[in-house]
């Protein structure tokens, strides 16, 4: 066992990223089962999406304003909520994910998010490794993950996106 830890530590040391990918699967992991076990046991949300059969668990509120722009573009009412007040970039990613995958709607959003959060963990802990040191990129990626509300960073908003063009500015 001892012997397993020890080449778990020099693959962890000689890969730089291996490290930043373990806690975010280790993350995600734990994000899905509290999802399932929350949908399993409490009452389950009304699909406010009539165009989805299922919506993913990760999809709720605001998703359906992302997912209205990549299926039906902009558009502006007067006398009703538009969706005009989401910035492009995260729908774009988006609609070309749903293009090349052909996934549905809902399910390209979520599989874009977690994709911008993965890549935002990468960079973020690369640049606290670099900057000041690998414990702190560990324990600053890891409480940055357990925070409560870091759930936003996988599911269908531009929460990831956001968090990953910020980390590329440092």
């Amino acid at each position: 066992m001892v012997n397993f830890f020890y080449k778990l530590k020099s693959l962890l040391n000689k890969y730089w990223w291996l490290t930043p990918l373990l806690f975010f699967l280790l993350w995600r992991i734990s994000i899905e089962i509290v999802a399932r076990l929350a949908n399993f046991y409490l009452t389950p949300p009304i699909n406010p999406w009539p165009w989805e059969q299922q919506a993913p668990l990760l999809a709720r509120w605001d998703s359906g304003w992302y997912a209205s722009i990549v299926d039906h573009s902009y558009w502006f009412k007067t006398d009703a909520m538009s969706n005009v007040t989401f910035f492009p970039l995260y729908p774009l990613l988006w609609k070309i994910t749903k293009l090349v995958t052909n996934l549905r709607s809902l399910l390209a959003g979520v599989v874009i998010a977690n994709a911008m959060a993965l890549l935002f963990s990468l960079v973020f802990w690369r640049w606290l490794d670099q900057k000041y040191s690998r414990l702190t990129a560990n324990y600053s990626l890891i409480t940055l993950l357990a925070f409560p509300t870091s759930f936003f960073m996988v599911s269908a908003y531009s929460e990831s996106t956001l968090l990953l063009l910020s980390a590329l500015t440092f």
